[in-house]
């Protein structure tokens, strides 16, 4: 299976009333809060949704920034465009993951008959088809994935798939969960720097 990508708005759920909120406060330049948040959004929108990703999948965050930097074989991107808060635009793509990135057990193969299993969402460990089994993807000494074979033969084989992070993302328990990461960070930072604002105002 292939990269998978998607698109999705990095913005402030109540950004409209904020605008005009800023704009009734003496000694605050709203055009400048919002340029300072739409940096910060843009600086910080992979942790927030790093973050949210992994308090429902079993991934750890360096796999999922590393999937997001487009580190590692596959490797994917996230790329945050706009020039405000509410055009800010998180474009990501990535190729599904093996379950090496889902506390797959065992981590190497066994002499002994074993069985492949995974925990792609936390607290679901789950076991892979029976007859699966574990092999280097590459030269001696690369890490072990999980393949299958596609008939009674010895081959074709194929690897196992699981989900790649613009699925994650886009999940329906993950996405509301960056939206709330997103909301609490930025709110924050603008509270910080209308704070400044007003200091310098009053200095």
């Amino acid at each position: 299976m292939g990269a998978t990508k998607g698109t999705s708005t990095c913005m402030l759920s109540n950004y409209e009333s904020l605008v005009k909120t800023l704009d009734n406060i003496a000694g605050v330049d709203a055009e400048k809060v919002i340029k300072k948040c739409t940096q910060d959004a843009k600086s910080r929108a992979q942790a927030w949704v790093s973050a949210a990703v992994c308090e429902v999948y079993a991934i750890k965050k360096a796999d999922v920034k590393a999937a997001l930097e487009g580190k590692g074989k596959g490797g994917g991107q996230l790329r945050v465009e706009g020039t405000l808060v509410e055009s800010v635009v998180l474009t990501y793509k990535g190729r599904v993951l093996t379950p090496t990135h889902f506390k797959m057990k065992p981590a190497e193969r066994k002499p002994k008959p074993y069985r492949v299993s995974q925990e792609v969402y936390k607290g679901q460990r789950k076991n892979l088809p029976a007859g699966v089994f574990l092999a280097s993807s590459g030269g001696e000494g690369t890490k072990q994935i999980p393949f299958q074979r596609e008939s009674d033969s010895r081959y074709p084989i194929k690897s196992i798939k699981t989900a790649s992070i613009p699925q994650m993302i886009e999940n329906e328990r993950v996405a509301p969960l960056i939206q709330q990461n997103i909301d609490e960070g930025l709110s924050k930072r603008l509270e910080n720097h209308v704070k400044q604002m007003l200091a310098k105002a009053q200095a």
